[in-house]
């Protein structure tokens, strides 16, 4: 089995599969019936007296579950169950390549299904996007009775990361990153540079909120995915950040402080409560509820995924966030620290 092309929008999945069965009379007009699938597979080629397998090799794979919502963090599952004849129990072997290896029961064997580096024209993209891995187990026949032997296949699919850390996780973390970093300007004299430096952010947000939804490997959907609702959640920080400047920056012209670490205190306090409301909406705005479909017995569960629960990346954009304001802090203390010495001395 060789997984031949996958749709990025679609996510559909196509595969040549080729089955040969030999040694038995009683294989013809034998069909194989995967379940979950569409397909089934025919032996309608008879190659000898007894050698029969299938004339047509490439068949669309449906999902068994799938989480276009957690795009660029999304994983795909295509399980199926390939029943055998009956016959099978002592003569399976697994390719895709000769020479093939024998199948032992219940034994799980990885990656023992390959995957077509090129895809067709004219598709702009190969399929070196995907990491593939797959599983196929051999489940013999209780005696012929309760079950056919069957071959349980599995293939996951994830992205590879090489094709969404540049075009997607990159740029937005550095938009988040200048949030985190521009309280570094903490005096009321840089409140006109803070303002333009989140309009400039604003202005970023709209060139890069449509290049991402209209991407070529972006799958098709109805909604939002987590990276858009990322990216959505720069207009509520930009708002929560340019508030607590504006606050800030009045506090410190209404007091007149004469020391400037009283004045940076005061930055520092503002910065911190908007980094702590920037990383609430943020975790709010990217929480996506994922539908799991799980067998034995049947059933649907739903769970929340939220931007920490995605790994490093979910953690780093809320470190940038109070990137800024943990350096300020330690500037601040050390200044409050001298200006307590230099007050201790004097008396």
């Amino acid at each position: 089995m060789t997984v031949e092309h996958i749709d990025p929008r679609t996510l559909q999945m196509n595969a040549t599969i080729s089955v040969r069965l030999t040694n038995a009379y009683n294989y013809v007009n034998t069909i194989l019936t995967p379940s979950n699938q569409v397909f089934q597979i025919p032996l309608d080629s008879q190659i000898d007296d007894y050698t029969f397998e299938n004339s047509e090799t490439e068949y669309p794979i449906a999902l068994s579950n799938w989480s276009p919502q957690l795009f660029p963090f999304d994983d795909y599952n295509y399980t199926f169950n390939l029943p055998l004849p009956d016959y099978v129990n002592r003569s399976i072997w697994l390719g895709p390549s000769y020479p093939w290896l024998p199948v032992e029961p219940y034994v799980v064997y990885e990656n023992y299904i390959a995957l077509n580096p090129f895809t067709p024209l004219p598709e702009r993209i190969d399929n070196s996007i995907w990491v593939l891995n797959s599983y196929v187990t051999y489940y013999p026949s209780n005696n012929f009775t309760a079950r056919p032997p069957t071959l349980k296949v599995t293939i996951l699919l994830e992205r590879n990361a090489e094709f969404v850390n540049y075009p997607f996780l990159l740029p937005v973390f550095s938009l988040f990153a200048i949030l985190g970093l521009s309280v570094l300007l903490a005096d009321e004299k840089q409140l006109a540079n803070r303002l333009l430096l989140y309009l400039t952010v604003f202005g970023l947000y709209y060139s890069l909120e449509p290049s991402i939804r209209n991407s070529s490997i972006a799958p098709a959907m109805i909604g939002f995915s987590l990276i858009d609702r990322l990216v959505i959640s720069l207009i509520p920080c930009i708002l929560i950040f340019s508030s607590s400047s504006v606050i800030a920056s009045t506090i410190c012209h209404l007091k007149s402080f004469k020391e400037k670490a009283y004045e940076l205190a005061v930055f520092v306090g503002c910065d911190a409560a908007a980094a702590i409301l920037s990383a609430l909406a943020t975790n709010l705005i990217t929480s996506v509820t994922v539908t799991n479909y799980l067998n034995n017995p049947f059933r649907i569960e739903f769970q929340v995924v939220r931007l920490v629960n995605v790994g490093p990346f979910g953690m780093a954009v809320v470190g940038a966030l109070f990137a800024g304001v943990f350096v300020n802090f330690l500037i601040c203390e050390a200044k409050l620290r001298n200006l307590g010495d230099s007050i201790s001395a004097r008396h």
